[in-house]
């Protein structure tokens, strides 16, 4: 595994020729400008345009054949309600004076990062706080390396790479020093986070999980947990919806005494059928918890590499 912290010249010019994501990598771009205030961050409609524009039109299919079924305008797979989530849950750390960063597990074209950037942005904050984004970007979910999960992911074709995220935050104008991506499997790429974050002293205030698998999430509660501020919040953005997800969060929650109170972030209009892929579940954390990383390195060392 390796740490590379790479500097491009410009958002359009991202590193090239880097394709095995069983390893990990951390990376951060610069673009002319970086540290300015993006357009009209301060606005009291900032925040409610960049949501609409992330949403996108729902109705309207991608242009890749292989993607028909996503919208072809979203930056997130995400309902409006996952959205207004991560929305809410921001702005109430900072209006708490939670301290620490946004970090997510999985982002597709990176809609939940660009509006972590925007909500830091339009409370004063960009400059004290950070969004990490990880991603295995372009390569898809790994096959699975344990009998928890199966390889069903590997299937789908829902892998978005660097350069198409990196525009999208430059196109949000929120691509900055402030904004960090973080590339790789998960079992690779989350060690070298956790100890980018440690060694710098920071924390996290909202951490988002949104890896499908139960192994995806255990490598991101695992790696992330600990370093999630007392008053932070967790997101699970699979559990409503996906039985490994929640699998993978019961298990965790047991093993390290975790009860603070799981909530759903949902949207009351939907039908029940429809009610799980539109929600999300959340819980704030309230005591600080010594996560088993002995235990990790373990089971991690155990399991068997993943086909490409």
């Amino acid at each position: 595994m390796v740490l590379a912290v790479l500097t491009a010249a410009a958002a359009r010019s991202p590193p090239q020729g880097w394709s095995d994501p069983r390893s990990g990598e951390l990376l951060q771009f610069h673009r002319n400008g970086a540290h300015l205030r993006p357009f009209d961050a301060t606005m009291p409609s900032y925040i409610d345009m960049v949501v609409q524009r992330i949403k996108g039109n729902t109705t309207e299919v991608g242009k890749d054949p292989e993607m028909q079924h996503w919208c072809g305008s979203c930056y997130s797979m995400g309902s409006l309600a996952k959205i207004e989530n991560v929305r809410a849950l921001l702005s109430s750390t900072i209006a708490k004076n939670v301290p620490g960063d946004f970090a997510e597990a999985g982002t597709w074209r990176g809609g939940m990062g660009i509006l972590a950037r925007a909500v830091q942005w339009s409370a004063g904050e960009a400059r004290h706080r950070r969004v990490y984004v990880s991603d295995s970007f372009g390569q898809g979910l790994p096959s699975n390396t344990t009998e928890r999960d199966d390889n069903r992911w590997v299937r789908m074709s829902i892998g978005v790479s660097l350069n198409e995220v990196t525009e999208n935050f430059n196109d949000f104008g929120l691509l900055d020093d402030g904004v960090h991506f973080v590339r790789g499997y998960f079992r690779y790429s989350l060690p070298l986070l956790r100890t980018h974050l440690q060694r710098g002293g920071r924390q996290l205030a909202v951490l988002r999980g949104d890896g499908d698998m139960y192994e995806s999430y255990l490598d991101t509660l695992y790696n992330l947990y600990d370093l999630l501020a007392i008053g932070g919040y967790f997101i699970c953005d699979d559990c409503a919806a996906i039985v490994m997800a929640r699998d993978a969060i019961k298990d965790f929650r047991q093993k390290h005494g975790i009860g603070e109170n799981i909530q759903v972030a949902s949207q009351p209009h939907l039908s029940r059928k429809e009610q799980p892929n539109a929600a999300a579940w959340f819980w704030q954390k309230q005591r600080q918890v010594e996560v088993d990383y002995k235990w990790y390195r373990a089971w991690n060392a155990t399991r068997k590499r993943e086909e490409l």
